[in-house]
């Protein structure tokens, strides 16, 4: 199989006698096949053949030293280890072109690299304070609502093979399909890598876990050295104190359309984790005293409502008793009924 680098010698020639008008009919259907491959590679094509486009270029690549670059390029496909006879019979056929357009072509077909440097990548980001929620467009069509207390830093464009984000925080995410390149979701030690799918996913800095929720699609989610893959109705959990990663049946995943809006459902749930959503969703000051936090708790709080009520509710319903002074609720005593 050919190298990188010979295929992309290979391209710079054909594209040099495409813009020359010499292709044979072979060549022709070689650069075609090689054209139909990705969209980027008419687009290529199409760019190459603008000679105003490629004065540009040349005059952006020269200020990064593109010769040197060549020279660099050069030597690799030089390396006596490398070297073959293929290699040097093709390098003889090219240098007569004009090194500039085989420069552009190379790096253009080592696009990345190239367009970083002509067309960088601008990174932007979105925060939520407590109380607040955002839903933000990415450039791909993929939208994240972000949670109360969140950060997210994500790109103005996608390129590479992933689209990658970093999240802080909690975020509903209904992210665009693109099966050639995988979305990725970077927060702390945790990686979510999905191809399409909707999913909640929870990690704010001071819990002790991070988790992700499924409604559709298929997940990935990893630390690097274990993975676990979920599909809807599950949800993945990272254990920060011990590492652990497990997965468990959540047959209630729907309800992360609700809280994406604001609407708090809870079944089932540890009073302390209801506590912690009243506190960033509310900018409620509350002190819970004995052990009421680890109690289970059903309950719903709609967004708008009067969350003094609901914690009162919510007091009655372990037992518990509530003082309020200063604006700062006290949960003491009771248990789990």
């Amino acid at each position: 199989m050919e190298n990188k680098e010979v295929s992309a010698l290979r391209i710079a020639e054909l594209i040099s006698k495409f813009r020359n008008g010499t292709l044979s009919e072979t060549e022709e259907i070689e650069l075609t096949q090689w054209m139909v491959r990705q969209p980027a590679n008419s687009e290529l094509i199409e760019q190459l053949s603008d000679e105003k486009y490629i004065t540009h270029s040349i005059d952006q690549v020269q200020r990064i030293d593109a010769e040197k670059a060549f020279e660099r390029f050069k030597q690799r496909i030089e390396n006596p280890k490398k070297k073959t006879t293929a290699i040097r019979s093709l390098y003889i056929k090219i240098g007569s072109v004009a090194a500039s357009v085989i420069l552009i072509a190379i790096m253009f077909i080592n696009r990345d690299g190239i367009a970083d440097l002509l067309h960088p990548i601008h990174y932007r980001g979105a925060t939520t304070m407590i109380g607040e929620r955002k839903m933000v467009s990415l450039a791909d069509g993929t939208r994240v609502w972000l949670g109360p207390a969140s950060r997210l830093n994500y790109p103005d464009r996608f390129r590479g093979k992933t689209r990658d984000i970093q999240l802080t925080g909690e975020a509903f995410l209904d992210v665009a399909k693109d099966h050639e390149h995988p979305f990725k979701v970077h927060t702390g030690q945790i990686t979510t890598t999905v191809l399409g799918t909707s999913f909640d996913l929870k990690a704010y800095a001071d819990e002790k876990e991070i988790s992700v929720t499924l409604l559709s699609g298929k997940v990935s989610f990893s630390d690097g050295e274990q993975q676990t893959i979920i599909v809807p109705n599950q949800r993945a959990i990272f254990r920060k104190t011990d590492h652990a990663i497990l997965k468990q049946a959540y047959p209630d995943a729907r309800n992360m359309l609700a809280r994406r809006d604001g609407n708090l459902q809870y079944n089932n749930v540890p009073v302390s984790e209801v506590i912690a959503d009243l506190r960033r969703n509310y900018n409620m000051n509350i002190i819970v005293e004995g052990n009421t936090g680890n109690c289970d708790f059903f309950g719903r709080l709609n967004n708008g409502e009067d969350a003094g009520t609901f914690i009162r509710k919510l007091c009655m319903v372990i037992g518990a008793n509530l003082t309020v002074k200063d604006n700062t609720y006290i949960i003491s005593g009771g248990g789990c009924l």
